[in-house]
């Protein structure tokens, strides 16, 4: 209904002859569109790997476009697609997404800022920390930083740390990016054998991911939506 009231918009905008009032209409026509678009090809996508489980082609969907889809997908989708579980690529899917899940105690980490100093994770540790995974240049990045903005300012007091890794397939990323989002917590950034450090002791396969833990390092979510983080941190502290 979204993009219809846009386009009825644009229409309305053509009969008072308001030229930026049509842009703007045509343009959130345009990204409705191309959202509602995406969202039917994506859930015909997993309909036709789910429908047909035992067929070649759904392998084929399924491995070519792993790193797309969100972890809860791609281990729902391999746990239908037991019947390939004999293929390289299959035992290294799986592999990746059984790294930090939910109740593992993570090993020692540590971080590089900006500036090249060392973020170890233990130190930042004094109640929850939440990992967050990202990219300076990924809008959803930057959508989801703006809900832990209030969230961090409500929980902080509390014992909440967030430390945001930004894993950059460019060595020399553009910071002012990361400076227009004033993020107020801490701030890594990792690329080249760094990033590939990091994705694979997190067995990253797409990003935005995040993990939360506890004092203990033990993984309590494992890339939770924004209201999933919510959740648990308003029972845990009320």
């Amino acid at each position: 209904m979204e993009h219809i009231d846009s386009l009825r918009e644009n229409f309305r905008s053509k009969q008072t002859g308001d030229s930026v009032a049509v842009r703007a209409a045509w343009s959130a026509a345009w990204t409705a569109a191309r959202d509602s678009i995406a969202a039917q090809t994506h859930q015909y996508f997993m309909n036709t790997i789910l429908s047909n489980p035992i067929e070649e082609f759904s392998w084929y969907l399924f491995k070519s476009s792993v790193d797309g889809l969100s972890r809860k997908e791609a281990s729902m989708l391999l746990s239908k697609l037991v019947c390939f579980s004999d293929r390289a690529r299959y035992t290294e899917i799986a592999a990746a997404l059984n790294k930090a899940k939910v109740g593992d105690i993570l090993k020692k980490h540590h971080f590089s800022s900006w500036e090249a100093k060392r973020i170890d994770l233990q130190r930042l540790n004094s109640g929850m920390v939440l990992i967050d995974f990202c990219s300076v240049y990924y809008s959803e990045s930057r959508k989801f930083h703006e809900l832990l903005k209030d969230l961090y300012s409500r929980y902080r007091p509390l014992g909440l740390e967030i430390v945001s890794v930004c894993l950059e397939f460019n060595p020399n990323p553009d910071p002012e990016n990361l400076k227009v989002e004033n993020l107020p917590w801490v701030v890594a950034f990792a690329h080249g054998i760094e990033k590939e450090r990091i994705e694979d002791d997190f067995g990253i396969t797409i990003f935005p991911d995040n993990v939360l833990i506890d004092s203990t390092n033990k993984v309590i979510l494992r890339n939770a939506s924004f209201s999933e983080i919510e959740k648990f941190l308003r029972e845990k502290y009320k």
